[in-house]
């Protein structure tokens, strides 16, 4: 999945936890967060560029997931009422990217996620895939076609859930 895709789920997750009814953070705030923290296991594509950490490595297991959620919830320093709530909310998002690339093609080898680092440096990959892999060889790569078709269907498929979800909740 792209940043685009990992920064639209993180959007879309904190809409449907209602994060922005749960804290006394604006609206605008807590997107962008919750974007962020989606986003930010890619970190170590761009570490990647200056030092030798492989792309969907550390920084992609469940262990950096729940320590990205927690820093984002300290750093909130929200007065909300449940807080419980909002903090498992963060650490869910923030465990969406190394989940979602879990079921994500990929075509650079290592192959998969470091899911359970640092107990384990094996890369784990589902064996079905429901979200298109991108390619990202070289800087041309990043930019080709092939990767604009996935952002396209990644946003198309958020705005398919969102809207599910929308119809969804007005029925309850």
């Amino acid at each position: 999945m792209t940043p685009v895709g990992h920064a639209i789920v993180g959007a879309v997750s904190c809409y449907v936890f209602g994060l922005k009814n749960k804290t006394d953070i604006s609206t605008k705030k807590i997107l962008l967060i919750s974007s962020l923290i989606a986003v930010l296991p890619d970190c170590d594509f761009i570490i990647s560029w200056f030092y030798p950490v492989q792309h969907r490595s550390f920084s992609h297991s469940l262990l950096f997931g729940v320590f990205t959620g927690t820093v984002a919830y300290l750093l909130l320093k929200s007065k909300a009422a449940n807080k419980i709530s909002v903090f498992m909310s963060l650490v869910f998002i923030s465990l969406t990217h190394p989940l979602i690339d879990f079921f994500a093609a990929d075509f650079n080898y290592p192959f998969g996620v470091m899911l359970f680092w640092p107990f384990s440096k094996e890369y784990y990959i589902s064996p079905m895939f429901f979200i298109p892999g991108t390619v990202r060889s070289s800087l041309r790569d990043i930019f080709s076609l092939h990767n604009l078709l996935v952002i396209i269907y990644e946003i198309g498929v958020s705005v398919m859930f969102l809207t599910y979800w929308s119809l969804y909740r007005r029925t309850k």
